[in-house]
Parts: C-alpha cells; structure tokens; sequence
C-alpha cells in the first residue's frame, strides 16, 4: 500500500501559453512515429461529423515529438488519447466512451514508467498502473511494480469521481482535452490558427 500510496501519476513538464498545432491522419505508427496517412483538417472534420475514425496528433511548435495523439471514432463512441516519453515510448493511454450525449466516460488508463533506456514501447518489464472505472462506480486500479512479469497489488481507485466525467470535445478544440487534469499535462495549450507546412 505505501508504494500505491507514492506512486504518482506520470506528469509531462510543459511551460505555459503553449502553441499546439494539430495534424490529422487515419492512425498513428509508433515505430515510424508519424500518421498512418495524413489526412486534410476538412477531411477529418467530415469524418467527425460522420462518426468515422480518425486520429490527431497534437504537437507543440519546436518539439520532435507529439504532446499526445487522440484516436477518435464517434460512431463508436470512443476517444483515445496516448502520450510519450523522450524516446517515443508511450507513458499513458485513456480510453474515454462517449456514454451520454456531451459527455466522456472515463473508462480505463494505463501508465507505463521505463526504468531502463534500452526498454521497449510497453515493455512487460516496465512498471505499469491501471485504474478501470464503470458508470455503476466499480472500478479497481492495479499497480504492476515490475511490469507484467511481476506481481500485482489491486486497491479501489483514488481518482476522485468528478474526473470520471469530460466535456465531449468539439472539434478542433483539443486544447480544452490536453487541460484535463486527469492526463497529468501542465500548462497552458493554445491552439494555432494556421497549420505550419510540417507534417507527421
């Protein structure tokens, strides 16, 4: 319990009045860290409008790599945000379902801390916590010290339960999501009104 107890959420440092442009495409690779596809801002509005999947990728002006990546998919009622590490690796992932009309459920995250450099992208040997909510209000969070290859220890979750609820975003304003407590971001994120000739 004393290690659940000091285990925090893994918080990426950035500076306030943060200019964020957001690039579109139908996914994301890890391995090549850019879209699957890039896809044209008007394009992935229709999408939306249509319920269709697309992903974002939200990156702050000067950094090689993306804030965080949102995968959206509205017909089936879901939004995923994931984010990384320096070395491209992902630190945290949330699965949000849209379960009543303007609302986000906050359904699962997962955070990952890699204590070697030479690891792998959710490596089974990196220290890991889950927290798994339901509307009913069970839920469970599970912290894995030494990875999937280790033990487990299982508490009710700390998360108070005013943050298992967000605003369904409107599109194009994802800076409001990348303000959510919840994703352990810090700072203030603007939206820039022009893409840059830069892509992913």
């Amino acid at each position: 319990m004393e290690q659940m107890a000091r285990w925090k959420a893994v918080v990426t440092e950035v500076h306030s009045d943060v200019l964020v442009e957001a690039f579109y495409g139908d996914g994301w690779d890890s391995s090549n860290r850019s879209t699957v596809r890039s896809i044209a801002r008007e394009e992935a509005a229709r999408r939306d409008a249509a319920g269709e999947p697309y992903a974002v990728v939200l990156a702050v002006l000067g950094q090689e790599l993306p804030v965080a990546v949102l995968h959206v998919a509205w017909s089936e009622h879901y939004l995923g945000l994931w984010r990384f590490d320096g070395l491209g690796r992902r630190v945290f992932e949330a699965d949000l379902r849209r379960l009543e009309q303007g609302r986000l459920f906050l359904r699962h995250l997962a955070e990952w801390r890699y204590e070697q450099e030479d690891l792998p992208d959710l490596s089974d040997e990196a220290l890991r916590r889950t927290i798994d909510l339901y509307p009913d209000g069970k839920n469970s969070q599970g912290l894995y010290p030494r990875g999937r290859r280790g033990g487990s220890r299982h508490t009710l979750v700390d998360l108070p339960h005013d943050r298992w609820w967000l605003p369904v975003p409107e599109f194009g304003r994802w800076e409001h999501l990348l303000a959510a407590p919840q994703f352990g971001l810090q700072g203030t994120f603007k939206p820039v009104e022009e893409a840059s000739k830069r892509s992913w």
